[in-house]
């Protein structure tokens, strides 16, 4: 019998507050050692294959950092009941309440409205393994949803005419004709009479295939989507936040992968499923577009502006459930930073810059006919750049298009405690201004004073100290409508 304990300072706890530094217990208080024992954090794997004697026990030192929220750890061995213990991890910089509403609210309806990807991987410095992976389940829900009904509601559609080939058509597309031919006078002769004309008919009935290019895409496509849908579930599983809307809707998406199954497992599919079972690059199929466009049901043609849409719309989810594990546990500076830097592209009302829906170069760009901002974008410098290992990412950078000014933003969490920026960060983001010689620049960070604070130098260069907290909903215009008038003012004078 497994037991898990968490500790602080030596005594039982269920609530820390964050960078605080726990210790995990684990003891086996059965008879019989026990082997392979696996110690999680959600999905994350903290530590695997141990052994405790009868009786024995075994503790870990573990710093929640800024991991804000519940945390769920367990310890389990093959033929045993899983031990768990539970963490609340109060935040120090935010209120709880402020941390959960903008996680499960805010960022998802943020990348809604930028028409951002539903999932990004980013890298905050120049170590590839070094990656923040942030999924939203919300957001994502949303996304499949829409999907899902499209492709069912066209899926009924295609099966009132579904695209099939024969032998024949397959093999040369015209019928066989046998026999010793001797063309009479007029071919309307020999049509009225072939039997003068030596030709004798075979009639093969050739059974129907389906196997074809569009019905191809459309079994793919379910698969794709079922796919998809219990990732979905899976990330919730893990504990990545969800808003309670979401999760009582779970049992609607379970019931979508059984519809989305059923559908190929019908009797028109049979041939088509062993070419499904292998993962196909349907992208690399060059002739699918003009099977999909030429098939005489026209929805073939929906079918394929659906299937492009969700290439282009839609980031698929990991189905490694370490990586899962990973984007379950949100840091809370990286979280911060994220919508730091989506509230400011909302407000200038910019949208996701890219073709393909993924972050070139582990980064991102938003944008519209005024403004560019990057963010964490890698960018060379001088001589203070020159210094520093890797190439220098600044956090924020706007920049206005119309005559190339722009504004450096760094966004820091932890250091807003304090009710003015910290002078480490000042002092850094004004050597950041001198190397890319620009005058404006700025430390976004999470103070409870909403007043910002600006500081001009005999140099001409400014300094914006900017506090920011996540809005009140019924205070969120008069809040975008703010950040927005801070931002243009400066880029104004």
């Amino acid at each position: 019998m497994l037991n898990l304990e968490l500790l602080h300072k030596n005594q039982p706890v269920q609530t820390v507050t964050e960078y605080s530094e726990i210790e995990l217990r684990l003891s086996n208080q059965g008879q019989q050692p026990q082997r392979e024992v696996e110690l999680r954090l959600g999905g994350r794997v903290l530590r695997a294959n141990l052994s405790l004697a009868a009786g024995a026990s075994w503790s870990i030192p573990f710093n929640v950092d800024d991991l804000v929220g519940e945390l769920v750890f367990s310890a389990s061995c093959p033929g045993l009941d899983k031990a768990t213990a539970t963490l609340l991890v109060i935040p120090q910089k935010l209120s709880l309440e402020e941390t959960l509403w903008l996680k499960i609210e805010r960022l998802p309806t943020l990348l809604a409205r930028l028409d951002a990807p539903n999932a990004l991987r980013l890298r905050y410095n120049d170590d590839a393994e070094r990656y923040f992976d942030y999924f939203s389940p919300d957001y994502t829900a949303e996304k499949l949803r829409h999907f899902s009904d499209s492709l069912l509601a066209l899926g009924e559609t295609l099966l009132d005419r579904l695209d099939y080939a024969t032998p024949e058509k397959l093999e040369s597309g015209y019928g066989v004709i046998r026999g010793t031919v001797r063309w009479p006078a007029t071919i309307e002769n020999w049509l009225n009479r072939p039997e003068l004309a030596g030709i004798r008919h075979h009639w093969t009935t050739a059974p129907k295939t389906f196997a074809t290019l569009p019905n191809l895409l459309l079994g793919r496509f379910h698969l794709s989507l079922s796919q998809q849908i219990r990732q979905l579930l899976k990330l919730v599983e893990v504990g990545y936040p969800a808003s309670s809307r979401l999760r009582a809707i779970l049992p609607e998406f379970s019931e979508r992968v059984s519809r989305h199954h059923s559908f190929i497992e019908l009797p028109y599919f049979q041939d088509l499923l062993p070419l499904l079972q292998p993962e196909i690059d349907l992208t690399e199929v060059a002739e699918l577009e003009t099977a999909c466009l030429a098939a005489p049901n026209p929805a073939y043609a929906n079918l394929w502006h659906l299937w492009q849409e969700f290439r282009t719309r839609y980031v698929s989810l990991p189905e490694d459930e370490e990586t899962l594990a990973r984007a379950g546990l949100q840091p809370m500076n990286r979280i911060y930073e994220l919508w730091a830097t989506c509230e400011v592209a909302a407000a200038l009302e910019l949208n996701f810059e890219g073709e393909d829906n993924t972050f070139k170069g582990a980064s991102a760009t938003f944008s519209n006919s005024e403004f560019k901002l990057y963010y964490n974008q890698g960018v060379s410098g001088g001589w203070y750049s020159a210094t520093r290992a890797g190439v220098a990412r600044p956090d924020l950078r706007l920049q206005r298009l119309s005559d190339d000014k722009q504004i450096l933003l760094d966004v820091k969490y932890r250091t807003g405690g304090q009710e003015r920026a910290n002078p480490d960060d000042v002092y850094k983001m004004l050597a950041y201004m001198n190397d890319f010689k620009v005058n404006i620049g700025g430390i976004i960070y999470p103070a409870a004073t909403p007043t910002p604070h600006v500081i001009d130098d005999a140099s001409g260069q400014r300094l914006l100290e900017i506090p920011l907290r996540p809005p009140l909903p019924t205070t969120e215009s008069a809040f975008i409508a703010q950040l927005r008038a801070l931002i243009l003012y400066q880029l104004a004078n």
